[in-house]
């Protein structure tokens, strides 16, 4: 009899120990994909940022506050969401956007992705896209009845990351949808090139921007304009440090 009840403890230690085995390999698979992904900050203190993470899920979260708390603004439309959400990810680190910017005439624009940000802000937050004149016309959003049911799971996901953030929507909210497009712009060049290991000129980014980007850029911005950006972006600290998604047509410096 005490032979067998030892036997019966050790089968329950060896299971316990198997099951904890199994978790920690599924944990450790996790934080391998999470590295690979950038969703572990490397720098400094290599903090693991939440997991898992639901791509469409993030994605409706952060429409759902930019466009909460921008709705109300005369210039607040689609290009405006576009540009805010690719700076979000590149800038204050909101990988689990998962963008992929294409150089569109009007900035680095993701259209798979907006769409989505558009339908899973409608699902959190009754979030609705209208376009009053038809399509191809400008885009409107009308807040729906559920106004801040999605911030409570918004602040659990970005963690430290949401002052960058707020501050993001506010200096953007600021200017109007032409000076977002220059911003959002002059910032892919720059942190493309940083990326690729070079440090560029102002001249360099502004050229960059008006001969390499899309034809439409040299129709509508001036060279001094652009300076007149690059200056905004540094005093409001929107300065790129070659981190996040890089846009994927066209070629920076040779």
């Amino acid at each position: 009899m005490h032979v067998q009840l030892r036997a019966t403890e050790a089968d329950r230690l060896i299971a316990a120990a198997e099951e904890a085995m199994a978790l920690l390999d599924e944990r450790r698979t996790a934080l391998i994909s999470a590295a690979v992904t950038g969703k572990i900050d490397v720098r400094g203190t290599a903090k693991v940022l939440p997991l898992p993470v639901n791509r469409a899920r993030a994605r409706g979260l952060i429409a759902a506050e930019i466009i909460e708390r921008s709705a109300h603004q005369a210039n607040f439309g689609r290009v405006k969401l576009q540009k805010i959400a690719y700076l979000a990810e590149v800038h204050a680190g909101v990988s689990e956007l998962e963008g992929v910017y294409l150089r569109e005439a009007a900035g680095p624009l993701d259209r798979k992705m907006i769409r989505e940000m558009e339908r899973e802000a409608g699902a959190l937050a009754g979030v609705r896209a209208e376009q009053h004149d038809g399509a191809g016309s400008v885009v409107a959003y009308r807040l729906g009845d559920r106004r801040g049911a999605h911030r409570q799971d918004l602040a659990a996901m970005l963690g430290d990351r949401a002052a960058k953030f707020d501050k993001l929507i506010e200096d953007i909210g600021t200017i109007e949808t032409k000076g977002a497009e220059a911003v959002a712009t002059l910032y892919a060049v720059w942190n493309d090139a940083l990326i690729d290991g070079k440090t560029p000129s102002d001249m360099e980014i502004k050229l960059a921007v008006l001969s390499e980007w899309h034809p439409e850029k040299a129709k509508k911005f001036r060279i001094d304009e652009l300076q007149t950006w690059l200056d905004w972006m540094r005093r409001h600290g929107l300065v790129p440090t070659g981190t996040g998604a890089k846009t994927t047509t066209g070629r920076l410096f040779a």
